[in-house]
Formats: structure tokens, C-alpha cells, sequence
């Protein structure tokens, strides 16, 4: 048999005897030489399952339904399958596979402040609509050099395992820690932080660059309310004074007239919109992304200036409308329930 089958497939591999006997065993069983159940005849009468088949697929269903969220290799070890069964259980009972979202930690003193905050937010826009346009929404981000490692998607293929590795971290990272602020249809900034940020730098750029960039604008002063999240360097005492001066009762932080509630990125313009356009856009295409700081800091300026006053006008709808999923959601996280 394995001479013949030289004969007719030549330069093909040859199969071992063993796959040869299941394959005359399969056909014995079932009529069929392929294991898919797809493969017999619509007026082909349906095998039943064995028991032990129905009772495997029973356990695999049971636990998925108990154990929710699990995975596959989770069930393979419980159930004592192999994954590549369980897989296949999964997908005929209609099972997908989903990613795990990572969101941020919310801690449970946080659900009453979030609420709170979103009341009186909401409050102030159905009294006035053009509230949201004068509130300046700032924040810090810093954007690497090099696009940010996933090992869910560093793969390479080769005929042998070259143990080759990804460096993530350096002594003397390359990277920009960048200030930004979203004022009406305005991008204030971004402006490159000179270092750590800390209460003394944020000061220094808060009175010669962050406040002379937003008088410049085309807006009255006097109208603008300005946002900042807890960072230790924003809540220090020489900057909330400064803050108290110029923007006297019209401030959105820990301390402010209206208290910004801690551990709240997804109700910040900047950090559920402006952040992740940027880097998606820096770090799209790998041939285009920056070769060194000055390309990184004219990637960062030119996607910034880039923003069309329509998109910061459906950044502002897009605020609002978390607004209410958060309190939809007696604030708790609502990220999941935006489509």
C-alpha cells in the first residue's frame, strides 16, 4: 500500500501506518473518511452520539455556563479534554470567542462622586448648552518612541525557534511626556513637559505657556472653566493658588468648585478621545512611524492640529452622552454599553 501510494503521489509525504488504519477504521464506523460531520450525504441518516461523546460536550457547555468569563485552555484543564476539542464543542454550540476589555479600577467610595459630578455637569449644560465649549479639558500623556509592545501579537515564523526577544524597557527611555487641553473646537497645545512633571514644573508651565496659549485664543476669558484630573503635581498648594487666581470659582478638579471624582478617564475628552487618536495615528503604519524625538514631536503636532472643529463638536456630544451612562449606570463603569 505505502509503495503504491508512492507511485500515484509522488513527492508528497508519506503517511505513517497508523493514520492509515484510522482512516480504514473511520470508514468501517462511518461510512466517510473524513472526521467532519459535514461530509455525509443531506439523505444520510445522522449518526447518534455516543454517550460519551453527549456527555463530554454536556460537562464542556456546564462549565462555561458556571464559569463565566473562561477560556479555553482553562476549560481544557478542568474538563481534562483537549483544547483543541473544547474549541470544537464551543464553536457547534454556538459559542464566539471575545476579548477582555481592560478598563480601570474604580473604587467603591467612587460611584457616589462620579454620580454626583455628572448631576451637576448635566445640570449646568441643560441650563446653559454653550457650558461644555468653555471648559478647558487638560490632561498628560507620554507617547514612546517605538510603538508600545503586545505580546498577544509579537509572533514570527520560522522553521525553528530562533529564541529571538523584544527589549521593553531601557535606563534612558525615548519617549515625550506631552500636555494637551480641548477648549471648544480649540486644541491648546500640546506642549512637550521638560522632564517629570512635577508641582513646580506644572506651575512654571501653567503661568509661561498653558494660560498665555489660552488667552491668545479667540474666546472670552473670563467665561472658561478649567479642568484637571488628582495628579500629585496638579494638586500641589502654589498651583492650586495660582488656578484659584485666574480662573476664580470656575475650576474642575480635586479641590475646584465643581470636584473632579478620582479614577475617571472615561469621562475625560482627552484621555476616551485625543490620546488614542494620536498614537493610533503615530503608530499606524510601521514604515511612517518616527525615527527619532523631533519626527515624534512633529507626528504629535501635525495629527493635533489635524482636528477639525466637527470632530471637537462630537467629542463634546460624546461627553454629555457619558454623562448619562454614568449615571445610567449609578457610576459604575459604562464603556461597554457605548456601541
Amino acid at each position: 500500500m505505502i509503495g503504491r501510494f508512492i507511485f500515484e503521489y509522488p513527492g508528497q509525504q508519506v503517511p505513517c501506518n497508523q493514520t492509515i488504519l484510522n482512516i480504514y477504521h473511520r470508514f468501517e464506523t462511518s461510512g466517510c473518511i473524513n472526521a467532519c460531520d459535514k461530509c455525509y450525504h443531506e439523505d444520510r441518516e445522522p449518526r447518534p452520539i455516543p454517550e460519551e461523546r453527549f456527555e463530554r460536550e454536556l460537562n464542556v457547555c456546564a462549565f462555561v455556563e458556571a464559569n463565566e468569563p473562561c477560556s479555553s485552555t482553562q476549560i481544557s484543564c478542568e474538563v481534562h479534554i483537549p483544547d483543541r476539542t473544547v474549541r470544537h464543542i464551543l464553536t457547534k454550540h454556538k459559542y464566539r470567542s471575545f476579548k477582555l476589555k481592560k478598563t480601570h479600577e474604580i473604587f467603591p467610595d467612587d460611584y457616589i462622586r462620579r454620580m454626583e459630578f455628572c448631576e451637576e455637569m448635566r445640570r449646568k449644560v441643560d441650563e446653559n448648552e454653550d457650558f461644555i465649549k468653555n471648559i478647558l479639558f487638560t490632561d498628560e500623556s507620554s507617547f514612546s518612541l517605538h510603538a508600545p509592545h503586545n505580546p498577544a501579537v509579537a509572533r514570527y515564523w520560522s522553521q525553528e525557534n530562533k529564541h529571538l526577544s523584544v527589549p521593553l524597557r531601557t535606563q534612558y527611555p525615548k519617549k515625550l511626556n506631552i500636555w494637551a487641553g480641548i477648549l471648544g473646537d480649540n486644541i491648546v497645545g500640546p506642549f512637550v513637559i521638560n522632564g517629570t512633571l512635577n508641582g513646580e514644573r506644572y506651575l512654571e508651565m501653567l503661568e509661561q505657556v498653558i494660560v498665555p496659549a489660552v488667552r491668545n485664543l479667540n474666546v472670552n476669558f473670563r467665561d472658561i472653566w478649567f479642568q484637571q484630573d488628582g495628579c500629585p503635581a496638579h494638586n500641589a498648594r502654589p498651583v492650586q493658588e495660582f488656578l484659584g487666581r485666574t480662573f476664580p470659582g470656575r475650576l474642575i478638579c480635586h479641590r475646584g468648585t465643581i470636584p473632579w471624582p478620582a479614577r475617571s478617564p472615561d469621562l475625560t475628552p482627552l484621555d476616551f478621545y485625543l490620546w488614542g487618536h494620536l498614537k493610533h495615528q503615530i503608530y499606524r503604519y510601521p514604515h511612517e512611524r518616527p525615527a527619532n524625538l523631533d519626527e515624534l514631536r512633529a507626528k504629535i503636532l501635525q495629527f493635533s492640529n489635524s482636528i477639525t472643529p466637527e470632530i471637537l463638536s462630537n467629542v463634546r456630544t460624546e461627553f454629555y452622552d457619558r454623562l448619562g451612562y454614568c449615571e445610567a449606570q449609578q457610576g459604575n463603569l459604562f464603556e461597554h454599553l457605548i456601541k
